[in-house]
């Protein structure tokens, strides 16, 4: 099964459950609708990472070490969005130049503005990386996304 076939199967098996106020959803595998079972693909997909950790000295990361945390950031995804234009800018600060990604959805009349900061703990990650998922945001929230790079330690 390919990948489209995969987030095909994904949408169609979607369950919603409401508890009170919250909203849960899931999203069982395509090859299974047991609840929690692991998919293969994602497994077989983790085996092929490098090994994580232990560090050498948690206090003390060398560059390398920096270098495999942030190799292993991200991973490769599909653009589901329709109708968003996306626009590269930066921006100048007091401590120099910011790039940042502006996601606008088509159509008409005002629309709110979401600031979305990259995941990666300060350390790791790249703004790049959620292109598509803050262009669905914005598809789906009818809202213009902002998301901004930052610099990351300990450089």
């Amino acid at each position: 099964m390919d990948y489209n076939e995969c987030l095909e199967k994904l949408a169609a098996g979607t369950v919603r459950q409401q508890l009170g106020n919250l909203e849960i959803i899931r999203k069982p595998i395509p090859d299974d609708d047991r609840i929690g079972v692991a998919d293969e693909r994602v497994a077989k997909w983790y085996r092929t990472l490098p090994p994580r950790g232990p560090f050498k000295n948690p206090n003390a990361i060398s560059a390398e070490e920096i270098e495999q945390i942030r190799a292993n950031m991200g991973c490769e995804n599909d653009n589901l969005s329709t109708g968003v234009s996306t626009r590269h800018d930066v921006i100048k600060t007091p401590d120099g130049y910011v790039p940042i990604f502006i996601y606008t959805p088509d159509g008409e009349g005002k629309k709110s503005a979401i600031c979305y900061i990259h995941g990666g703990a300060f350390i790791g990650g790249k703004a790049i990386v959620v292109e598509n998922f803050c262009k669905l945001l914005a598809e789906r929230s009818n809202s213009i996304v902002v998301s901004l790079e930052y610099g990351l330690a300990p450089e």
